[in-house]
């Protein structure tokens, strides 16, 4: 008893010396205020995913061709490299992204120098490949979306987002916006084959002409005695006008023959198939993300007074919104935590106040602030951010952060019997709790500690938990063991505290209640854990049998267990691809049909006489990227018609009755008739649950029909599971294409293999004349038969090949058309192809980790 009241010690100096306490209490909440200013905010943490991506595009190939042409040869020069796990490849039309998973531990930078300067070695890929673009992948934080609608021409819809977009950059705290929804810029020189007959002319001769005719070159300084004059050749053309006055053949007469004469120039759009919409008018989407230490509150703030200020400078029929808000999950969780805290410290409050005392109650309570905010001064060194996850982090510390505390005054408290002042009491209590306090905390800290060795990217998510529970749980043992004891203290005994009139009824009924709660302590509890602790064995035996019972449960898969839940979003997706090759206007039928549909399932739960849960529905034809994987872009898919997307923005969660996989469910009722489409799949979820099928299964073989084979097979059994919908075999018919050989005939006019596949790519996909820069957009010039002439298989078969001599030969007698078909997709894994079947599950009716465990 002594020991514990003695005066010596740490514990005992600062129980003695509050001016000390207070300093330190002082020291962790002003250095938590300046150190939360420096801490970035977030709302998915941005990490680096240990994976290096390759991507190189191919215009105008087919899978195949990209695959012989491009991956094999990427494939092999980074397969050795030091550090990489597995390469992984996926190959579109036109275009492919070959991903190497780094092992864990490696560094990174080194190894996208290494596979950087491997794919730069290579010299077999085709003339007409681009330049290769090595990075490491990231998820970029996109914060929010801005949809411009409007009775608008695709022209005038890029000049207004260009404008917003220009404003948001200049006037408000945005770094990076990107525009989606309108096709690339190009300059289209289109001339028929009549003109090109007529003046002996073919396409690739027109284009190195556009070529010449088009540059700025510097020519270097002419040093004269006045000073130094630049020397500049400045005939670059911008705008479909100035190409048309090019020259393209003349005589010793002075005539000139220009491009306007035979070609017509289109100053326009790719022909690509993108096309967007919102509530049935045209549109164009902004995309929003946040830089370094950008705030995505601040950015939605802004924003959205910014886009109030501009709708009042445009016309009735236009329309900007605001949609896929991600900083709303960021605020709500940031509400969640206040609402928590504050029911946290009432609880705190209202329980020690009945057990202990007010005044202590109090203190004891200030715990929970202390450590939180001491916690900040921390966090910057750990390179973390304010994010949901680490939000989630701080929630999960409100029931276990005074844990501590309330053991200490609890402690001191009861030492109030036995000795005459309260600074004895707090010192001999928290003597006496010392060890089982300190010791509760570290064992904690050591069940979070595992969470900083999880392997992989998923290990640069799951981080971000214990550091922050850790400091904050320190904190509070520190400010537990040297903070409180000063301030427990300094509270007046009961016996020697007079309630006022007022709190005199509150005190006698605390009392009563407090005294009573140790007659039961004495008597009823303690008979009670005496007989548990003489009945050891049985007691123990006891305890494993609850604890046996619990893991069969779980086994058993009565339990359902999902790695991750899921979180609804406020907008549900329909992803649509037709079979491939379909043409644009049947996807635009489709997705007319799908739209509708999703306005049936609307109307299902609308109350009253309107949709009140949905505020628009926002549509997509091509480039919508349902194949890439996590945080990892596949490049543009905008060439691939069959593609389209048709997505319902509904109020936020706590507006509406209908939740958004309810919505979702009703929707896919609605579509399940419609005919034409290949997949249809429904998205409804937010955050790391959104984007990915629950259960995924890769088939790999050397034999391609065994492999499709097996996939059809695999879908068929997976159907028959319970809870699984939007089942996919990964398998599709290929597109139609003709394969061209050579005859002999045409060689012996000197007509050369090479020669008929360039006359064929200008003639349909077109010559690239030029590539520059024209405003922040990258601006191609390609010259090519007209449209007219490039729709029909009619032209084809009447298509002329020249010779180098001059002459003309017929395509079909010049070679030889063989029909087959194209992949329409390629997924590899470590050089061999790879099909996925993949399903979601509803995970009311089916689990996908029971489904997986059956399979397999």
């Amino acid at each position: 008893m002594k020991d514990l009241a003695s005066k010596h010690g740490p514990i005992a100096w600062m129980a003695s010396n509050p001016v000390a306490a207070n300093l330190l209490m002082l020291f962790f909440i002003v250095g938590g205020f300046v150190f939360a200013k420096d801490v970035k905010q977030e709302v998915f943490p941005e990490v680096d995913l240990d994976v290096i991506t390759v991507t190189v595009a191919y215009p105008g190939a087919s899978p195949a061709e990209v695959e012989e042409g491009v991956v094999l040869a990427v494939e092999e020069a980074i397969r050795g490299i030091d550090g990489v796990k597995e390469v992984r490849g996926l190959v579109y039309e036109g275009r492919t992204t070959v991903i190497a998973e780094l092992f864990l531990g490696a560094d990174a930078d080194q190894a996208l120098s290494d596979i950087k300067s491997a794919v730069d070695r290579i010299r077999s890929f085709p003339a007409d490949a681009e330049r290769p673009v090595t990075s490491i992948a990231s998820n970029r934080a996109q914060v929010l979306n801005i949809l411009i609608s409007g009775d608008l021409t695709v022209s005038q819809l890029r000049d207004l987002a260009e404008n917003i977009r220009s404003d948001l950059l200049s006037e408000l705290d945005v770094t990076l916006v990107t525009i989606s929804g309108i096709p690339n810029a190009e300059i289209s020189i289109e001339v028929s084959q009549e003109n090109l007959r007529r003046y002996g002319l073919t396409l690739e001769q027109i284009s190195q002409r556009v070529r010449a005719a088009s540059i700025d070159l510097p020519g270097g300084a002419v040093r004269t005695s006045g000073g130094e004059v630049l020397v500049r050749t400045t005939e670059r053309r911008n705008f479909g006008s100035e190409f048309e006055n090019i020259v393209i053949l003349g005589n010793r007469d002075g005539g000139e023959l220009l491009l306007r004469d035979i070609a017509t120039v289109r100053d326009g759009f790719s022909e690509s198939n993108i096309e967007a919409g919102y509530e049935g008018k045209p549109a164009a989407k902004l995309n929003v993300f946040r830089v370094g230490d950008e705030s995505p509150l601040q950015i939605s703030s802004a924003i959205n007074a910014y886009l109030e200020t501009k709708s009042r400078e445009l016309p009735d029929a236009v329309t900007l919104s605001v949609v896929d808000d991600s900083s709303i999950i960021y605020r709500d969780r940031i509400n969640l935590l206040l609402k928590n805290a504050r029911l946290g410290v009432i609880l705190v409050l209202i329980v020690l106040g009945i057990f202990l005392q007010p005044r202590l109650a109090f203190w004891v309570t200030l715990g929970m602030p202390i450590s939180f905010l001491g916690a900040f001064l921390f966090i910057p060194s750990f390179d973390i951010s304010i994010n949901v996850i680490s939000l989630f982090a701080f929630i999960l510390c409100l029931g276990i952060v005074v844990d501590d505390a309330v053991v200490v005054g609890e402690a001191a408290f009861s030492q109030r019997g036995r000795f005459n002042d309260s600074l004895t009491s707090a010192i001999a209590g928290t003597r006496e709790v010392i060890a089982p306090v300190t010791f509760g905390v570290l064992t904690t800290v050591i069940a979070f500690s595992p969470l900083l060795f999880v392997p992989g990217s998923m290990g640069k998510f799951f981080q971000f938990i214990p550091l922050i529970v850790i400091p904050i749980l320190l904190i509070s043992l520190v400010e537990s063991l040297a903070i409180l004891p000063a301030h427990l203290g300094h509270v007046r005994r009961i016996r020697d505290y007079k309630p006022s009139a007022l709190t005199a009824p509150i005190y006698r009924w605390q009392k009563g209640f407090s005294l009573a709660l140790e007659n039961w302590i004495t008597t009823s509890f303690r008979s009670a854990v005496t007989t548990i602790t003489e009945a050891r064995y049985l007691s123990l035996a006891i305890a494993l049998a609850c604890l046996i019972v619990a893991f069969s449960i779980v086994a058993s898969g009565r339990v359902p267990l999902t790695f991750f839940p899921r979180i609804e979003a406020d907008r549900v997706a329909a992803s649509i691809e037709l079979p491939f090759g379909a043409p644009a206007d049947e996807t635009r039928r489709v997705i007319q049909e799908v739209e509708a549909a999703g306005r049936q399932a609307a109307s299902a739960f609308a109350d009253g006489d309107g949709n009140d849960f949905i505020t628009g529905f926002y549509t997509q034809l091509g480039n919508h990227e349902p194949d890439g994987e996590a945080g990892i872009s596949i490049g543009d898919r905008s060439g691939e018609g069959q593609l389209g997307l048709v997505t319902a923005y509904m109020v936020p969660g706590g507006e509406r009755d209908v939740g958004a996989q309810q919505f979702a469910d009703q929707w896919r009722r609605e579509a399940s008739q419609i005919a034409g489409i290949d997949r249809l799949t429904f998205e409804a979820n937010a955050g790391f649950t959104s984007g990915g099928a629950k259960l995924s299964v890769r088939l790999s073989h050397r034999n391609t029909d065994t492999l499709e084979q097996a996939a059809r097979e695999l879908a068929e059994i997976v159907r028959s599971y319970a809870g699984t919908f939007d089942v996919d075999d990964g398998t599709e018919l290929g597109k139609n294409q003709l394969d061209f050989e050579l005859k002999p005939a045409a060689r012996a006019l000197g007509l050369t293999e090479r020669d008929l596949a360039i006359q064929l790519r200008n003639a349909f996909f077109g010559a690239e004349a030029v590539r520059q820069q024209r405003g922040r957009d990258e601006l191609r010039v390609y010259v090519r038969l007209p449209q007219e002439e490039r729709e029909s298989l009619y032209f084809l078969e009447n298509l002329l090949v020249t010779t180098p001599l001059g002459g003309e030969i017929p395509l079909f007698q010049a070679a030889q058309a063989k029909e087959g078909y194209s992949f329409t997709r390629l997924r590899r894994r470590d050089g061999q192809r790879v099909i996925e079947v993949t399903s979601d599950v509803d995970e009311s009716v089916g689990n996908s980790s029971q489904i997986s465990s059956e399979l397999f």
